[in-house]
């Protein structure tokens, strides 16, 4: 058992095992376990339940979320030390190649109004280059090192208001590929090209549909 999990039990053995609070109906003590759902006055029968979570669900969540509460472990936390232990997939990074990192990097920040994060080699006048941008969150990742595949690479954005995009974007003179269009598949999209050829797409959801999950 690892010192961490042994620390967490440590941390639940020392939690107090009954609580008192005032009864709702008739302000008596009540005396309730640690772990106890509901508790019942013993003065006027009144039953009340001790924990809850919003409406998370079963009870068993419920006592669940009371023990990582009282032993200071927020679900995050939880979440994320299962996603450590199982590997989980947790973000995708469209990259893109380009034939001229300076001009890539001027066109997708001036232009597009992403914000270099990192590049590397730092030196902006060597090549090739390995450059990190970022916009509202959503990173795209630059390289210079394989020529050869410069301008037949290209991302899907998904976005929030392509007009709005495609008004910014044609102002500061991106190359439009497709202005905003409504496909048969039920998505509006936006194609913008780089000075490569390489196309970002960008487009708004469905109305009343969500993005399918279904593993393959």
């Amino acid at each position: 058992m690892s010192d961490e999990i042994e620390d967490d039990i440590d941390a639940i053995r020392k939690l107090p095992a009954f609580r008192t609070f005032a009864c709702q109906q008739c302000a008596a003590p009540v005396r309730v376990h640690a772990l106890e759902i509901y508790a019942h006055c013993p003065r006027c029968g009144a039953q009340r339940k001790t924990r809850s979570f919003g409406g998370i669900g079963t009870e068993i969540q419920d006592v669940i979320d009371t023990v990582l509460e009282w032993a200071g472990i927020s679900r995050e936390e939880v979440q994320r030390r299962q996603a450590a232990k199982t590997g989980t997939i947790t973000s995708a990074i469209p990259v893109i190649a380009v034939s001229d990192s300076a001009r890539a990097e001027d066109y997708y920040c001036r232009v597009l109004g992403f914000q270099k994060m990192f590049g590397y080699p730092r030196e902006a006048s060597k090549e090739p280059r390995y450059l990190g941008l970022a916009r509202d969150g959503v990173w795209l990742h630059l390289q210079s090192y394989k020529l050869e595949r410069a301008g037949h690479t290209d991302a899907f954005l998904w976005v929030t208001d392509v007009d709005a995009l495609h008004t910014e974007f044609a102002a500061r003179g991106a190359v439009v590929q497709l202005p905003p269009t409504e496909q048969t598949w039920g998505t509006r999209e936006l194609g913008i090209r780089d000075p490569d050829g390489n196309v970002l797409v960008f487009a708004v959801r469905p109305r009343n549909e969500s993005e399918s999950t279904a593993s393959c």
